[in-house]
């Protein structure tokens, strides 16, 4: 049971990196009004 929540642990760590790094990707490549727009 131990290797399978640290499965699942592994598979959210990696999931919220890449939506972070897509989120950061469109962020960074929009202009700065969408992208200050999205911040508020």
């Amino acid at each position: 049971m131990r290797s399978s929540k640290a499965w699942s642990t592994a598979v959210l760590k990696s999931a919220i990196l890449s939506i972070s790094q897509l989120g950061m990707t469109m962020i960074f490549g929009m202009p700065p009004e969408a992208s200050r727009a999205i911040a508020l």
